[in-house]
């Protein structure tokens, strides 16, 4: 009795899952019935929880956390990224244009164009950091694959990114809920439809809906 829900929903979670409910929410009576919501964790979150259980066994150190490949996959900067990028964890940047030069490749990606309203199968060549050529790859070919649908953007107010988004008609507008969206983060990108918010007021912060970082600035 009083005990909160996520109290009650970390006794009882599930192996590589993550409690998704209320945190504020109270057992009020022993007559009631509760339901708990739980999500898979992705598998960057599943390897980190094994990482940390090799620690407690003694087969891994916390100092070798910053090393780990899961933290590719992660949101946001973090030293095992610029290791990827850069080959070093301290590093924040290359050091010169024909440094960065030497570091990029040109892929060939498979695209969706739009034509009269018709989809149509395409290729596209980017050029992107050696290190990050496959994810990209792969990042566009989830896309392609699995984009049943144009994603729109949510309604709002574009702020500093740009005159023209029209989440109502622009077919190739970017939303939160979009597989595009997803799959970018799912891989460790941020999207700049939110990176930038200020709060969930769209009407606030920074919003480039076209963007995506894999160091989320």
């Amino acid at each position: 009795m009083g005990s909160s829900l996520s109290t009650l929903a970390y006794q009882i979670e599930p192996d590589y899952y993550n409690y998704t409910g209320s945190y504020s929410s109270t057992i009020s009576t022993a007559c009631d019935s509760y339901t708990l919501s739980f999500t898979p964790m992705t598998q960057a979150e599943i390897q980190e929880v094994q990482f940390w259980e090799r620690v407690d066994r003694g087969e891994a150190s916390y100092d070798d956390y910053w090393t780990q490949d899961f933290l590719l996959d992660y949101q946001g900067e973090n030293p095992r990224k610029y290791l990827l990028l850069f080959g070093s964890a301290d590093k924040r940047r290359f050091a010169s244009k024909e440094e960065a030069d030497a570091s990029m490749t040109t892929i060939s990606v498979p695209v969706w164009k739009l034509s009269n309203g018709v989809k149509t199968p395409s290729t596209m060549s980017l050029t992107v950091h050696t290190a990050l050529a496959q994810d990209v790859t792969d990042i566009f070919t989830e896309i392609y694959n699995g984009l049943g649908a144009v994603p729109h953007p949510r309604c709002g107010r574009l702020l500093l990114a740009g005159s023209h988004w029209t989440p109502e008609t622009a077919p190739y507008s970017i939303g939160p809920d979009s597989s595009v969206a997803r799959i970018f983060a799912e891989h460790g990108w941020s999207w700049g439809g939110d990176a930038w918010e200020w709060d969930s007021d769209i009407s606030y912060g920074y919003h480039d809906y076209m963007r995506f970082s894999y160091m989320g600035g």
